[in-house]
């Protein structure tokens, strides 16, 4: 008889190999997992200590001689160890940096133990422009696949600005300034200052159909600065990065020495970066000039106090060694495991720049551009006697331009921006309130939901209406790759698109994201189907499908209800009684109200009137808005006043009108009763 007792040995030791083997593979793979994991963080860190490396580097262009930063005189970047989170990193300047022409060719290398980064740029060595044609280095970085460039906007420079060292020509007058498009080519031209016959070609733009632009004027104070209106030529706007700024002609203040003119910089898409006002005295700087240090600027809104944040608009001093006003929007990219999705607790604020067309500032615009923010660009251009904010207040209450015939300009600056202009990113505004120093970083961020009930005689409701919110108004946001060098890719083939509202038979959901610190002030949407329109059926609430009943929200909230009916016609008054409404937060324009017994919601009507001051309008002949919560918040825009009134809700009956309530903005808010 044969013995087998040997099999069960040998079977157990293969079974042993197989088992090493796997777990082995396992190690591997999960060290390769959690390398790759480490590499990516290290990368990301990497680059925005590089970011900030360029940001200094931008700073310095306009104040340092190019030569003495190629040289060494000037030190950029300080060659240092950077302790950092996910590994050291080492600061180093490009090997292969230039300098000839007055141009500067370099780059910021940021290695770690694994890896490098490198940043490059060109700046220019000129007072008026800080980069030249071309400045995003056109990928120079050699063999280094994170090697990236900053962004300077889709425009370039036009010829007679080449040939003109990148400056713009001396003497361009922005009453003579226009654009055209000559094959395929968008140009900005003016007529030669030297030869009003002739036309010089400013920018150009490949594929677009319109500049971006930023207006605003240029006040000069006459005392503390001694400058008169035959100074104008010496007084500069300039943009970082590819951008010109040509100036108007001067206008003097009635009664005052004083004296301002118009202004407006011309960009590319996708430009953002500093806007600096500089007077150029005689000296032995760049082509015998250089920048007078003594002269400050002075921006913000005289009546707005310091709210804490970047983003507040009060009274500033722009000191010569300052950051210039900045202009800079964010999109939000939201990280999850290497993905940019919305399960994270954790959003990188990607920097963002102006959307083609888009205009800041006063005055018409054109059917291609798209008006943005609201408010004045203005400066106010004062002598080293006023060293504060609140030096800055007292001149900037001073002004007074009312029968200058500019309705563009404001007496006492009002509503002027102060030293950071958010920039609208989709048409919403997304900077946190503590902007970040660095182009993109990650900052705690929350999804949060928008939910209301759905009334619909037109079912299934869901092929009734479509909701979508102001901040993703395509009514979807795209899951991309974060990518290896810490940019969002969304060509990759991981990318989704997912919806950010969600509509059933009896309610809706719609998804917005706010950064800590920050608060979301939008619309919901919703629009009413091609069926049920063509069957007759129509949104009778929120009126006209728009609802902004939530307000300011850093929180998940509710929204207005929406019914979908045959007729909108309200049931008759019963005897349920009416709210009684007050102020539930005045300060931000909450209205609030006890609730009724026996109503099952509320009709909120609301109108809207233009006036220099808080008057009353009546809502009762406007289409209400129904909701189940009992508040309100009431935004009017600047110089208007929003009023409102509101009824309870029975089964078959409504109350009257409850008592009215309204509020008015212009340099502050103010209130009835």
């Amino acid at each position: 008889m044969r013995s087998y007792k040997g099999f069960v040995l040998i079977e157990a030791l293969i079974a042993l190999i197989v088992s090493a083997v796997g777990l082995l593979g396992v190690a591997l793979i999960s060290s390769n997992y959690l390398s790759d994991s480490s590499e990516s963080k290290a990368r990301a860190e990497a680059i925005a200590i590089a970011q900030k490396e360029i940001e200094k580097l931008r700073k310095l262009a306009g104040e340092q001689p190019i030569a003495s930063i190629a040289n060494g005189s000037v030190q950029w970047p300080e060659s240092l160890p950077v302790s950092g989170v996910s590994d050291n990193f080492y600061v180093s300047s490009r090997a292969d940096s230039s300098y000839s022409d007055g141009l500067l060719k370099t780059g910021v290398v940021v290695s770690w133990s694994t890896g490098s980064v490198t940043l490059n740029t060109v700046v220019v060595e000129d007072i008026y422009d800080s980069k030249a044609k071309g400045a995003n280095g056109s990928g120079s970085g050699g063999s280094n696949p994170f090697s990236i460039d900053m962004p300077t906007g889709e425009a370039e420079y036009g010829s007679d600005v080449v040939a003109n060292n990148g400056m713009l020509p001396l003497g361009v007058d922005l009453g003579t300034v226009s654009s055209s498009i000559e094959s395929g080519v968008l140009k900005l031209t003016a007529k030669d200052p030297n030869n009003t016959e002739n036309t010089i070609e400013l920018l150009t733009y490949s594929g677009g159909s319109a500049f971006s632009e930023i207006r605003g004027f240029v006040y000069v104070d006459y005392d503390s600065t001694g400058l008169s209106s035959s100074d104008i030529d010496a007084i500069i706007v300039r943009p970082a990065d590819t951008g010109l700024c040509p100036k108007g002609t001067g206008t003097s203040v009635s009664g005052s020495n004083d004296w301002f003119f118009e202004y407006t910089c011309f960009f590319g898409a996708g430009w953002y970066g500093n806007i600096d006002v500089q007077f150029i005295a005689e000296g032995t700087g760049n082509q015998g000039y250089s920048i007078d240090s003594t002269k400050s600027q002075c921006v913000g809104d005289p009546t707005y106090t310091d709210d804490g944040t970047d983003l507040s608009h009060h009274p500033q001093i722009i000191l010569a060694a300052d950051d210039k006003r900045e202009y800079r929007g964010y999109g939000l990219a939201f990280t999850n495991g290497g993905v940019i999705g919305v399960d994270g607790r954790e959003i990188k604020l990607v920097a963002q720049g102006l959307g083609e067309g888009d205009v800041y500032g006063f005055g018409e615009i054109a059917d291609n551009q798209h008006k943005r923010g609201v408010g004045f660009h203005d400066y106010m251009i004062v002598g080293n006697t006023v060293t504060s904010d609140s030096g800055c207040s007292t001149k900037l209450s001073a002004v007074s331009v009312s029968s200058s015939g500019y309705s563009s300009i404001s007496d006492a600056f009002e509503d002027n921006k102060g030293d950071f202009i958010c920039l609208e990113v989709n048409g919403e505004e997304s900077c946190p309130g503590t902007v970040p120093g660095d182009s993109s970083i990650s900052v705690s961020a929350y999804q949060f939901t928008i939910t209301g009930t759905v009334s619909s005689a037109y079912l299934p409701a869901s092929d009734a209406v479509a909701s979508v919110t102001s901040q993703f108004p395509s009514g979807s946001y795209t899951v991309c790759l974060d990518s290896a060098d810490g940019t969002p890719d969304c060509n990759d083939p991981s990318t989704q698109t997912i919806p950010v509202c969600s509509v059933n038979n009896s309610e809706y959901s719609c998804d917005f994201f706010v950064a800590s610190g920050a608060s979301w002030s939008g619309e919901l949407v919703h629009s009413l189907s091609e069926a049920a329109s063509n069957a007759g059926y129509s949104i009778c609430s929120p009126d006209g499908g728009v609802d902004s009943s939530f307000g300011a929200v850093s929180s998940s909230a509710q929204g207005a209800n929406v019914v979908i009916a045959l007729s909108c016609a309200e049931p008759p008054e019963g005897s349920i009684a009416s709210p009684n409404l007050y102020w539930s937060d005045e300060g931000n324009g909450i209205v609030g109200w006890q609730s009724v017994a026996g109503a099952s919601s509320y009709n909120v009507y609301t109108c809207t009137v233009t006036s220099n001051n808080i008057t009353s309008c009546d809502p009762e002949s406007s289409n209400p808005s129904n909701q189940m919560g009992n508040r309100f918040t009431l935004l009017p825009s600047y110089n208007s006043t929003v009023c409102l009134e509101v009824k309870s809700v029975a089964s078959g009956e409504v109350s009257a009108f409850s008592q009215r309530y309204c509020r008015f903005k212009k340099n502050n808010y103010s209130t009835s009763p």
